[in-house]
């Protein structure tokens, strides 16, 4: 029996197609004004406001090891439910330098175990598009390092 079609969002960082789950992406927003929180994480951006509640905020770059970038009209924040402990969610954004589409895809191969430039034990598999591949995320643990408590990332 043949598994079941999954949808995920693919999205660009660095000119690479990743790709989230769209049971963890809650929706995409415009690239606007992001408030600094002082003392966070490396990764932490800051805070925005998504009608009246303050949504931490990531640099996907940041997070992949990559070289952050200035924004462009591309770029779109990816608010996704993140773990927050005990079985808990929290709302959180993660930049992306534009967002592609959603599209539905079988069963993910497994992660090479060299060439890829995400950490392997953020990637639960990759998946052929065209003549590329498509990097798919594990949103649980690409986001579990960051501890999320009341709208800020600490």
């Amino acid at each position: 029996m043949a598994k079941p079609k999954s949808e995920h969002l693919i999205f660009r960082v660095d000119g690479e197609a990743y790709a989230l789950s769209v049971e963890t992406v809650r929706e995409v927003v415009e690239y606007g004004r992001i408030t600094s929180i002082p003392l966070s994480d490396p990764s932490m951006r800051g805070l925005i406001n998504l009608r009246g509640a303050g949504v931490p905020v990531v640099d996907l770059r940041l997070l992949l090891g990559l070289w952050p970038a200035d924004a462009t009209r591309d770029t779109s924040i990816i608010i996704v439910d993140a773990p927050a402990g005990a079985g808990e969610t929290s709302l959180l954004g993660a930049i992306a330098d534009s967002v592609c589409e959603v599209t539905s895809f079988g069963a993910l191969e497994p992660a090479p175990r060299f060439g890829s430039r995400a950490p392997l034990e953020y990637i639960a598999g990759i998946c052929r598009k065209g003549d590329g591949f498509v990097v798919v995320l594990d949103a649980e643990r690409l986001f579990a390092g960051l501890r999320i408590e009341e709208g800020v990332v600490a």
